[in-house]
């Protein structure tokens, strides 16, 4: 059994591990008739096997990871970060940010928009539009008069196209240390298993920032070891103070995007799950930073 900690209600649970933090059919996928097909929950399965024995030889006390290795688990952790609901979401928020930019674009070009109009006129004749003029008059303030939904098998397949390959590139170049807990001490886990950590002087991010040299990335792989990953650790293998666990446990509960998952009931982690809960409500991304990242791409960009 483990303890699940919810940062959507109080006081944590005991379950199996085999159905902990699982989203039922978040990975299935409907074809075009209208079936179910689970081949991609296959092919990750595939991955997760092949990493498997690897991290189970890093939980022995002297063992120290091999470049094959890394390589393996390189991807591995690629895969793991890009396939969970708080990526997935990262990826859904840009797409309506982006969506939004796109409507504005669309707003201030009159050929683009009688070129749309006769698009969707041509393609779907059975969609009635208000006129061009209504529609251009409400592209000026798309926040208020357009919603916008993401469809999230696009996010997920997004998510699983390139960036586990860029990751685990990045990763790759990084040195990988096995951090044993010292005695009581116990790494704690989350449903965004790979934590990517980057300061900017007194702030700080996750998710982003592998090429940055100062980035630390952590996967707690038992209660006892987890994989640091960084550019200033060049030691294959240590023990790590009850202090350096604190504060990747910490990162780790702050990251997560409703679970934390750990060996043991423990009140101070309960404390400090409830002291994070608020990061369910904020965004993956700073508001804004996609507009800003498309206009500086794409000023003169025709919609």
């Amino acid at each position: 059994m483990v303890w699940v900690y919810d940062k959507e209600r109080p006081g944590p649970r005991a379950q199996p591990p085999i159905n902990t933090a699982v989203e039922t059919h978040f990975h299935t996928l409907t074809l075009t008739d209208g079936t179910r097909t689970d081949v991609l929950e296959q092919e990750l399965a595939k991955i997760e096997g092949a990493a498997k024995p690897i991290l189970e030889r890093w939980q022995e006390r002297n063992a120290t990871p091999t470049a094959d290795e890394i390589g393996e688990i390189a991807y591995f952790f690629g895969v793991m970060h890009c396939r969970v609901r708080r990526h997935v979401e990262g990826v859904r928020e840009a797409l309506e940010e982006i969506g939004r930019w796109l409507l504005e674009r669309h707003g201030k070009d009159p050929e683009t928009m009688r070129a749309f109009y006769a698009r969707v006129g041509q393609d779907h004749p059975e969609v009635r539009v208000p006129t061009l003029e209504a529609t251009r008059a409400a592209l000026a303030d798309p926040e208020r008069q357009f919603l916008i939904r993401e469809n999230e098998k696009i996010a997920l397949g997004l998510a699983l196209m390139d960036t586990p390959m860029t990751i685990g590139k990045h990763l790759r170049t990084m040195n990988w240390c096995l951090c044993r807990a010292v005695r009581d001490a116990l790494f704690v886990t989350s449903d965004a298993p790979l934590n990517v950590f980057l300061e900017h002087g007194d702030m700080a991010s996750f998710d982003t920032g592998l090429a940055e040299p100062g980035v630390d990335v952590a996967f707690p792989v038992s209660p006892e070891v987890c994989v640091r990953i960084n550019r200033s650790d060049a030691v294959a293998r240590r023990e790590v103070s009850e202090d350096v666990v604190d504060q990747i446990n910490r990162r780790i509960v702050l990251a997560a995007q409703q679970f934390v998952i750990a060996s043991v009931k423990s009140e101070s982690l309960e404390a400090l799950v409830r002291e994070f809960a608020v990061t369910r409500a904020w965004p993956k991304w700073k508001p804004g930073s996609w507009r800003a990242r498309l206009d500086a791409m794409f000023p003169d960009l025709a919609p």
